[in-house]
């Protein structure tokens, strides 16, 4: 049975008014990401942040940054597509096999080569009862609690992703190239159940990409394929399909699911987006500080930062609430560097930006409109440690691309966006400030 979700415009939200402290941007020129390529994320009990990349594994504890890749470390290769970690380590899926590492040393999983047919590891799970999952393209491996092998479940496809539910029942997406048809499968240790996703008109040719479960329980998988992504709500009555005509899903493929508490955050090819109940929110690169719209992994912490990993534009970390890691919130940005809000805020004539620096950076301000266009260059260049003030008046700002004219701002709703970088590519920061022009 197949439930469409009807979703009007009004159900919709676009971003355009951001806190100086709800985003951050990594990149490798502003951070120790070996690659902008964000295959996946993880986050241990200890709250560090896990970048898989196609150049290595980036630490990230939210004040240095760490990298392993084969030069330097025992990892089976740096070219990762999964994470996943607990208290024994972070388990790391690549294109050579699975590695463990518990923060002191490497352990290779299957370094015989008999486990799996393909050393290509798609995801790793864990149940109630601390066995652990394994997925490799053919078949998803079950070790106990101490990581010896104990069962195998094989899959004539390919897989695409894996999830445990609250019933410690494991759910595996997989796709049949020989006849084009995506799969998903439910184990409950006994049996194989499953859900033929040609038998829905929305998702004939789709690929399983991204499966999750909510806090009540329920399992919703993320497609990509020839009809485009597909959000999916598998019930015991059937399927409820979201696709960008029926809700505010935009267009894209959705590689990654996660939840925060009652909300699903979902990692699509049109931005990152929310949907709480039936409100949708979407966040792009226009109207936000999302790197690019192809967002391909997403993590949540327990402090409820997103952190979001895209195809080409590095990662960013996410909360409404204002970024919280476990030095605590996020006030200022690296190094000690501060935008602040400026003042008068609304303004009419002038405003003063004042920022500071705690070492000489290059410094690129700009205000731009609620599309994420630049409308004036407010400063490029080198600027010193210190505090520093500027007033900013649009009767003599210097002209952009976004704007028609200097001085022909019209009233309404701005942001004051800086990056400011360090000799080298360190501490480099993005902050957004909104302020208010009333003509």
């Amino acid at each position: 049975m197949i439930r469409q979700v009807i979703c009007y415009l009004s159900c919709v939200s676009f971003v355009f008014g951001m806190q100086p402290d709800e985003w951050a941007v990594f990149s490798t020129a502003n951070s120790g990401l070996p690659d902008n390529q964000i295959n996946a994320i993880a986050v241990d009990s200890g709250s560090t942040i896990w970048f898989g990349t196609t150049r290595g594994l980036a630490r990230y504890n939210g004040r240095s940054w760490s990298v392993f890749d084969t030069t330097n470390s025992n990892i089976p290769s740096s070219v990762i597509h999964s994470l996943f970690a607990d208290e024994k380590g972070v388990f790391v899926g690549t294109d050579r096999g699975l590695g463990i590492f518990d923060g002191v040393k490497w352990k290779r999983i299957d370094s015989a080569g008999t486990l799996f047919t393909s050393k290509l590891i798609k995801g790793v799970v864990k149940d109630k009862a601390g066995n652990y999952y394994a997925a490799s393209e053919h078949e998803v491996v079950k070790f106990n609690s101490s990581l010896q092998p104990v069962d195998t479940l094989e899959f004539i496809g390919t897989l695409q992703s894996l999830v445990i539910d609250g019933s410690d029942n494991l759910w595996v997406g997989d796709f049949n190239h020989g006849d084009f048809n995506g799969i998903v499968w439910k184990y409950d240790g006994v049996r194989l159940t499953n859900y033929r996703l040609r038998e829905y008109p929305d998702l004939i040719s789709s690929f399983p990409y991204a499966l999750a479960v909510d806090e009540k329980n329920t399992v919703w998988m993320g497609t990509g394929g020839t009809p485009g992504g597909r959000l999916v709500r598998i019930g015991g009555s059937g399927l409820d399909i979201y696709t960008s005509m029926n809700s505010g899903l935009p267009q894209g493929a959705i590689r990654s699911l996660g939840i925060d508490r009652a909300t699903l955050w979902i990692a699509s090819g049109g931005g990152l987006v929310s949907l709480n109940g039936t409100i949708w929110t979407v966040f792009t690169a226009s109207n936000s500080p999302l790197p690019e719209n192809h967002v391909i992994a997403i993590a949540i912490d327990k402090f409820h930062n997103k952190w979001i990993g895209t195809l080409t534009g590095g990662a960013a970390v996410y909360n409404e609430g204002g970024i919280v890691t476990s030095h605590g919130r996020a006030e200022e940005g690296p190094a000690g560097f501060t935008l602040y809000p400026n003042y008068p805020n609304p303004f009419n004539g002038s405003t003063t930006i004042r920022y500071s620096l705690a070492a000489p950076a290059h410094i690129t301000l700009h205000v731009v409109n609620v599309l994420g266009e630049v409308v004036a260059e407010v400063q490029q260049g080198m600027a010193d440690r210190g505090d520093h003030r500027i007033v900013f008046s649009p009767v003599d700002i210097r002209a952009a691309s976004a704007n028609p004219s200097p001085g022909h701002l019209t009233s309404g709703v701005y942001f004051i966006r800086m990056l400011a970088r360090e000799a080298g590519g360190a501490a480099a920061f993005i902050r957004i400030l909104k302020m208010v022009y009333i003509k």
